[in-house]
């Protein structure tokens, strides 16, 4: 059976089992695979709204850097499913992951027959186990899934804890207030384990020291005090950092709201050097440096310049407009957007309307997809005078950013890594710019 047939299996379960939070499936799964999750070394758990993926990324490519092996578990992903399980930052092979889908699919089934199903996300989240297991790492770096307390990663007992920042996620899952959230991703949460937060706003950071306290965790926060950009461009920043000591570092990354995920990262660091890890602040710096987050304020081709970014909730969407109106130049902004039907779409309207001279509404590939008509609808409604479309695909919509934007124009895609993802492979396959992953 090849990889393929064993993705279609996996995907085949997607629609049925995807949402369904709770440890108990993970742990039976787990059990029945000898506990994979348990023979993992120094892992690192990262929860939070936003950030996640970055921050992962920024610790794994550090310690990368300082010579250790380093197994990194991400989602979703853009084009392919080996994009979630990274080794040494390089994603794993088709023939791994068959190998590691055979052994799990039979194990799967026979729960399946005692009447426990396992989601397709505890599925993936025991391919890392087993993986990372198989590859005997010096470090894991595991994210997040949904929430915290009853995600499937939820299940491994770190050396570290990170949550980045809390806002309105998820809502019917998560509850609808901010501490309600930071209730659930605190969740992740260990005895005698360090976590550390950038969450500032009060309530929420109220609800994780509370949790810490109980918990004995020494809680360390990392403030808007404690990272400064010195300088951006329209292919890098500069920062300088105030960990235990001063560092200055140049990211490849955009956004000012990349300084909190830097530093969140190299604090997380620091504690790993206090646990006996040897990174040094050229590993520090080389891994701030070389870490990309494809589909996150990546930058794909220019004249005209076009970024794309998976912002989906106001937050990420706060600091996509940031980025765009403070740190990018431009004559005009052509927004391309596409959200879900899960997500509050006026309020992301609201928020990117004012700063684009166009906008393309599109439909994400998914079933989960919210109409093109009703962006423009409300678009129309709430700024009568914009230059809006619509379009039923990725593709269109691009064909038609491309005809409306000049050289000196800028061109953003955003409202959700489905539609991102559909238009980094666009471009990549109609050749009309070089990707940079």
């Amino acid at each position: 059976m090849s990889n393929n047939v064993h993705l279609e299996w996996l995907y085949s379960r997607y629609s049925t089992t995807a949402s369904k939070l709770g440890l108990s499936r993970i742990e039976v799964l787990c059990a029945r695979l000898g506990n994979p999750e348990k023979k993992l070394k120094n892992i690192v758990h990262i929860g939070g709204t936003n950030g996640k993926g970055s921050t992962a990324r920024l610790i794994s490519n550090i310690l990368r850097c300082a010579g250790y092996s380093v197994g990194t578990y991400l989602s979703p992903h853009l084009h392919c499913y080996n994009e979630r399980f990274l080794l040494d930052s390089v994603m794993v092979s088709d023939e791994e992951l068959d190998e590691l889908l055979s052994l799990i699919k039979p194990v799967v089934e026979q729960l399946d027959a005692e009447g426990v199903s396992p989601t397709f996300f505890e599925i993936t989240t025991v391919v890392a186990f087993l993986l990372f297991e198989k590859k005997n790492l010096d470090f894991c770096i595991i994210e997040v899934g949904l929430g915290g307390r009853f995600d499937a990663t939820n299940v491994v007992v770190p050396e570290v804890c990170v949550i980045t920042n809390i806002s309105l996620e998820h809502t019917q899952q998560l509850g609808t207030t901010t501490e309600k959230i930071a209730f659930e991703k605190a969740g992740i949460i260990k005895s005698d384990v360090p976590i550390i937060t950038a969450v500032c706003e009060k309530q929420a950071l109220g609800v994780i020291r509370k949790i810490a306290d109980e918990l004995s965790a020494p809680l360390e926060v990392v403030s808007p005090s404690d990272w400064t950009r010195l300088s951006a461009t329209s292919d890098n920043q500069t920062f300088r950092i105030n960990n235990c000591s001063t560092h200055t570092v140049v990211a490849s990354m955009l956004g000012l709201h990349q300084g909190e995920n830097i530093a969140l990262a190299m604090r997380t660091c620091e504690k790993l050097r206090k646990k006996g890890a040897k990174i040094s602040d050229k590993s520090i710096r080389d891994g701030v440096f070389e870490t990309k987050n494809p589909g996150r304020m990546e930058v794909l081709c220019r004249e005209p310049m076009l970024v794309i970014d998976g912002a989906h909730n106001p937050g990420g969407i706060k600091a996509l407009v940031n980025t765009l109106s403070n740190d990018l130049k431009y004559e005009r902004l052509v927004l391309v957007v596409g959200l879900l039907k899960d997500k509050n779409f006026e309020e992301i309207l609201d928020l990117l309307l004012p700063i684009c001279d166009c906008c393309i509404a599109t439909l994400p590939p998914t079933p989960r997809a919210r109409s093109a008509e009703d962006l423009v609808e409300y678009a129309r409604k709430k700024i009568p005078s914009l230059d809006v479309a619509s379009s039923k695909s990725v593709s269109e919509a691009l064909d038609i950013a491309f005809k409306k934007a000049s050289a000196d124009d800028l061109i953003c895609v955003t409202g959700s890594l489905f539609t991102v993802g559909e238009a980094r492979f666009v471009l990549d396959s109609k050749m009309k710019c070089t990707t940079s992953a």
